[in-house]
């Protein structure tokens, strides 16, 4: 096994770099006295950039996950100076096909300048349609602003494939190591080991797991054939990882909470199904809460097209057909698809724990968590990548400022993550979003409040809490 050392941060500092022509340092305009992005969003004024950050030592940064998550962390932390590395997860991961962006969220990605882009090949939302079915009957209500002042970033609804594509365009190729796979993280004093899957092992001050935090737990389905793709987890791998995915192999075991079992706890298995059905979502943009599950419709492009997605409990293996018809029957807003059009996957999601959510979620020493790699509910959720956006702000910011020793800096930003996810909580389960999933899939419900309350917050309120607001 080759080793080589990355140059451990701590008596250099950082200083300006040279940019490629792609990332100009160009003041962007105002927009109502704040930063504007040339598509009308606002971008926040506070975003670091390497030309406004004290000197601070200079941190290796490896990101893990070749995500929209992964990404923008990458963008960020090269906007504020760093020269961070960008590397695959080992083993399939669970992804929609459609990302739905929070204001907050679109607001950080209006800072990279791809607000007019984003804007332009996705599909704007104004409000959700929130259909609750028990066996008493049906509730319905409107989640949108909840005054005309309330926020002027909208969300965006945006195929996942273009996101990443919009992202990565923006993203020099040297910076990536992507052709690599990580294999193991071993963490250390003076930095963490990083072994790859060519058997070459480097040394970073700061890995971040931005992986999207979900497995798949079974092999997933063709669209419109019904056959299963080859190279997904057994179900028999539905409750443990596989040997060595994730794992401290150089210590020789597995270290709770370092990597991304940082949710560590008792994990659901739900069914996951997908189609796409022809014409403008218009007011079909819609959550219709099952018994057992969700059925959601978000717009797939802006020139036509919605997205059906279907999430269930797993707890019974329910047959494939009989799920998808039971569910779009109990919809108003389509006509099909056909069971046979959806992509099935089974997913592994960890149960959310009542009380206080803690904080080695989003860190712990040398490892740092964004997004659904701190808190991996279910796709169905649609806030992870917005979570994901929002907490690599955090980080970055975190980083350029804090000249503490690294696990101090995690220290910071995981308290400060923690602190926002339980206000969002708060503010989604205890205003005029009350939770409509009960265990088994309380966890899912939760978080898609969350997503919900996103929608008619102001940007800011979740992005920080607290003296950040």
């Amino acid at each position: 096994m080759t080793d080589r050392h990355q140059p451990v941060g701590g008596g250099h500092t950082r200083t300006g770099r040279s940019r490629p022509s792609s990332e100009s340092t160009d003041p962007p305009s105002r927009v109502d006295g704040e930063v504007g992005d040339g598509a009308g969003l606002p971008t926040p004024a506070w975003v670091p950039t390497d030309d406004v950050i004290d000197s601070t030592p200079d941190r290796q940064v490896l990101v893990v996950g070749d995500t929209p998550t992964g990404v923008a962390l990458t963008r960020l932390l090269r906007r504020a100076g760093f020269d961070p590395v960008v590397a695959s997860h080992a083993g399939p991961t669970a992804v929609s096909r459609v990302t739905l962006l929070s204001p907050a969220a679109t607001e950080v990605l209006g800072t990279l300048g791809e607000g007019r882009r984003l804007l332009a090949r996705g599909a704007t939302v104004d409000s959700i349609s929130v259909v609750t079915t028990r066996g008493d009957g049906r509730n319905s209500g409107t989640v949108g602003p909840r005054s005309a002042g309330t926020r002027r970033v909208p969300a965006v609804a945006v195929p996942t494939p273009v996101l990443y594509r919009t992202l990565n365009d923006g993203l020099p190729g040297d910076v990536s190591a992507r052709d690599r796979t990580v294999e193991s993280v071993s963490p250390a004093a003076d930095g963490v080991a990083v072994r790859f899957d060519d058997g070459v092992r480097e040394w970073f001050d700061v890995v971040v797991d931005a992986g999207t935090g979900q497995r798949r737990s079974g092999g997933r389905s063709d669209a419109g054939t019904g056959q299963r793709r080859s190279g997904g987890r057994s179900d028999a791998d539905a409750g443990q990882r596989r040997s060595g995915e994730w794992s401290d192999a150089d210590a020789g075991q597995r270290r709770s909470g370092e990597w991304s079992d940082a949710g560590a706890g008792r994990h659901d298995v739900v069914h996951q199904y997908e189609a796409t059905v022809d014409g403008p979502s218009g007011t079909r943009t819609c959550d219709v809460w099952l018994p057992n599950g969700i059925l959601q419709c978000l717009p797939a492009a802006t020139d036509g097209g919605t997205l059906v997605r279907i999430t269930v409990a797993a707890s019974e293996s329910p047959a494939d057909e009989r799920v998808i018809e039971a569910a779009t029957r109990q919809s108003d807003a389509f006509e099909g698809p056909a069971p046979e059009a959806f992509d099935r996957e089974r997913v592994r999601q960890v149960r959310l724990p009542g009380g206080t959510v803690a904080e080695r979620r989003w860190g712990d020493g040398r490892i740092a968590r964004c997004g659904r790699a701190a808190c991996p509910a279910a796709p169905a959720t649609g806030v992870g990548v917005s979570l994901g956006i929002t907490d690599a702000l955090g980080l970055v910011s975190v980083l350029a400022r804090d000249g503490r020793a690294v696990a101090e800096t995690t220290a910071a930003y995981a308290a400060d993550r923690a602190k926002r996810f339980a206000a969002l909580e708060r503010a989604a389960t205890g205003a005029d979003h009350p939770v409509p999933a009960a265990e088994p899939l309380r966890s899912l419900g939760v978080v898609r409040a969350m997503a919900l309350e996103a929608l008619v917050a102001a940007p800011r309120s979740a992005l920080w809490s607290g003296s950040r607001d």
